[in-house]
């Protein structure tokens, strides 16, 4: 639904793209028929509706209602206009929303069905499914009602369940209508071919839940999601070939998993105070997530393993008795796989988790790089956080070098370009501490192949290390500067920061013209940058940095902008 969620907020520039698209004849396929010029029509006036003050809307309106000034609008609220943009040159719909309407969902299900058994082509199968859309966003109880009888029909009656499944997904459905329909779903036979819609809506309605839910509803919805979780054993995910936890959230289970995740929060909401409680359904729920070998199994554990938060500050005792061992990666790699996949999409981690979690890092981050090829980005933002955070972590040097020596180049890489970012959270006295303890030795070893050389890479984003440990920049700029390698790609990043404020130029001006002189011996400043570089050089001098530093520094941006850099040396050479 494009136009009602996004026409509305879009500037002004993609609405004239928008609109120009639409008046263009071409884009309608063959041509346009009288059919699609009524649906441009009925689409021009919705638009209007959904932006009133746009200029190119407004001329859009009124040329469709000067060139048809006998038409009205037939599609009020745009649904089949939309429809008709994506099917173009469709033939209409043989029966009006209206119309079916007006009939019972007994009567409205035997019509429509024959219909779709008796047409030659799926076009005005599709037109006449875009109406039944359009009646049910106009009268969702009504499509409540259709569903119901469809769910278990045959493949006529299964394509009316889906048209009404998605369209639900969007339509205001009242509570009543919500949990007869949900008990619909967890008491009666339904075509398992409607699984991965069924899913999708359940999920939906879970994802809405406010601090002020029913309890029926909530009871209904969970009756309903361990239905859908028994009938997804042998389903296939919407979507492979990315990570799990992608397909997890495409798959049946998943949903289901995830709508047992939201419930439990939803019950915890107590005159409008969150108070984390585990019961022993959900207890139940997840420890069968945790020995199911079925694909139900599979498909839930990254759900659970993105629970685990929740669980580990509800009852962190049962959590450490059931849940955590799962994550052991000798004890079934698959198994864990899936949870930690889970684990590290979720951004924030309790220190209770981190507990839960730590006497497994060892052969976690052993075996790391087989087991979630997809999260290597999470998984050095993770690390990173976990070493900044030593002292809660309990992380050590020699479990780093091991993730260093396991995970991939990518992972490598998003450690260092993460770091910095994690020891913005720490004081000045717990910065020194990490740096001497850990970063220190670090970045000696690796910068003297220990356990690994340091890639090209992982120098790049080691530079931004220096600014986001102000106290040891100096001891830091040292290991920089003996770091490996030559030509770093987008490696001045720091060059354009300072360029718009360089309150950290003045603060270490001598550690800044190392930087900008490590960068130009290494051929790694882009010729666009170079005078910002001679220009962070000259704000360095006058916050006190040594003029045979700034000097040197100078020198080496000659090759990479001659007429900037050599007047600035022969400048500073001649004592100015």
């Amino acid at each position: 639904m494009v136009p009602r969620n996004h026409y509305g907020r879009a500037a002004e520039s993609a609405r004239k793209h928008f609109v120009a698209a639409l008046r263009d004849d071409s884009w309608w396929g063959e041509g346009v028929d009288g059919h699609s010029a009524h649906a441009r029509y009925s689409l021009s006036q919705k638009l209007l509706r959904d932006a009133p003050e746009s200029v190119a809307t407004q001329e859009f309106a009124t040329a469709e209602a000067t060139a048809y000034p006998e038409w009205r609008e037939g599609d009020p609220d745009g649904f089949l206009s939309r429809m008709e943009v994506g099917w173009a040159g469709e033939e209409p719909s043989p029966i009006e929303s209206d119309q079916m309407l007006e009939w019972a969902p007994a009567e409205a299900l035997s019509t429509l069905s024959g219909m779709l058994r008796e047409e030659g082509g799926r076009k005005r199968g599709h037109a006449l499914l875009g109406a039944v859309q359009q009646a049910v966003r106009s009268r969702p109880e009504w499509g409540t009602g259709l569903l119901t009888l469809a769910l278990n029909g045959d493949a006529a009656c299964q394509r009316i369940a889906e048209a009404i499944l998605w369209v639900l997904r969007e339509a205001y459905v009242a509570i009543l209508d919500q949990t007869e329909l949900l008990r619909v779903i967890a008491t009666a036979e339904w075509a398992q071919g409607l699984t991965h819609p069924v899913a999708l809506l359940l999920n939906k309605w879970a994802q809405g839940l406010g601090k002020t839910a029913d309890p029926e509803l909530l009871n209904s919805l969970d009756a309903a999601a361990d239905v859908m979780y028994d009938r997804s054993k042998s389903e296939r995910p919407g979507i492979e070939g990315h990570g799990w936890t992608e397909s997890a959230l495409n798959h049946p289970a998943g949903h289901a998993a995830n709508v047992w995740w939201q419930v439990a929060n939803a019950r915890d909401w107590v005159d409008g105070q969150f108070v984390l409680s585990l019961d022993g359904k959900e207890r139940e729920r997840w420890a069968r997530v945790i020995h199911d070998d079925t694909a139900a199994g599979a498909f839930a554990r990254p759900i659970l393993g993105m629970a685990t938060d929740r669980l580990s500050a509800g009852d962190f005792p049962w959590a450490s008795d059931v849940i955590f061992p799962a994550f052991d990666s000798t004890e079934g790699a698959d198994r864990a796989a899936l949870l930690w996949d889970g684990r590290l999409t979720q951004l924030g981690l309790s220190w209770a988790t981190v507990e839960g979690l730590r006497s497994y890092l060892d052969d976690f981050f052993s075996v790391v790089a087989p087991l979630i090829p997809k999260r290597s980005r999470e998984l050095g933002d993770w690390v990173a956080m976990l070493v900044a955070d030593a002292e809660k972590s309990g992380v050590t040097l020699t479990q780093l070098q091991r993730f260093v020596q396991h995970v991939s180049d990518d992972a490598r890489r998003a450690f260092a370009d993460a770091l910095p970012r994690h020891l913005g959270r720490l004081g000045p006295d717990a910065r020194r501490a990490r740096w001497r303890e850990m970063l220190s030795p670090y970045w000696r070893d690796r910068r003297t192949n220990m356990p690994l050389p340091l890639a090209p890479e992982e120098v790049r984003e080691m530079i931004s290390w220096i600014p986001a440990l102000p106290e040891v920049a100096g001891e830091a700029l040292v290991e920089l500067t003996a770091s490996p390698g030559d030509h770093l790609d987008h490696a001045d990043g720091l060059i354009w920061q300072w360029k718009e404020d360089d309150t950290w130029v003045r603060a270490h001006p001598t550690e800044a013209a190392g930087i900008v002189e490590f960068l130009g011996v290494r051929r790694s400043i882009d010729p666009w940058l170079a005078d910002d570089a001679v220009n962070v050089l000259e704000r360095a001098l006058e916050a006190g940095a040594p003029r045979g530093s700034v000097l040197r520094a100078a020198e080496s941006l000659v090759t990479v902008s001659p007429r900037t850099a050599v007047a600035f040396v022969e400048r500073l050479r001649s004592g100015e």
